[in-house]
């Protein structure tokens, strides 16, 4: 997802033409070639955010895609207030988060059940009362 410079919202796959540059974007999967695609689509000044735990390893070969004051960091980097302000803009655009609560001892189970995509939402495990 990305804001864009003009105030919208989009979200798409990365083939997907862009109307116009973003403000801001999150690279998803764990694919570091998607960065130096990213930081292209961002405007002056834009940020990337990395959100994989693990990422393949990332070449970016067309340096003028970090000019422009662009910058990257990963979610280890974000702050408190980062993480505030994302879920004002959230609520703001009506994103709606689903969540299914299920017991430590069915955390095998629940491992099958949401590789098979069939949990509702994103699976939680409880790890205590």
């Amino acid at each position: 997802m990305g804001d864009t410079a003009r105030g919208g919202l989009g979200v798409g796959r990365y083939e997907d033409e862009i109307p116009t540059k973003f403000d801001t974007a999150i690279v998803f999967p764990p694919a570091g070639d998607l960065v130096e695609l990213a930081l292209s689509q961002l405007d002056s000044g834009g940020k990337l955010v990395l959100a994989a735990v693990y990422m393949t390893p990332i070449e970016v070969k067309n340096y003028n895609h970090l000019w422009m004051e662009r910058s990257v960091s990963s979610m280890a980097n974000i702050t408190r207030d980062d993480g505030r302000e994302f879920l004002k803009i959230a609520a703001k655009v009506g994103i709606k988060t689903e969540v299914e609560v299920f017991p430590f001892d069915k955390l095998p189970d629940v491992l099958i059940l949401a590789k098979g995509g069939k949990v509702k939402g994103n699976p939680v495990i409880k790890v205590a009362d």
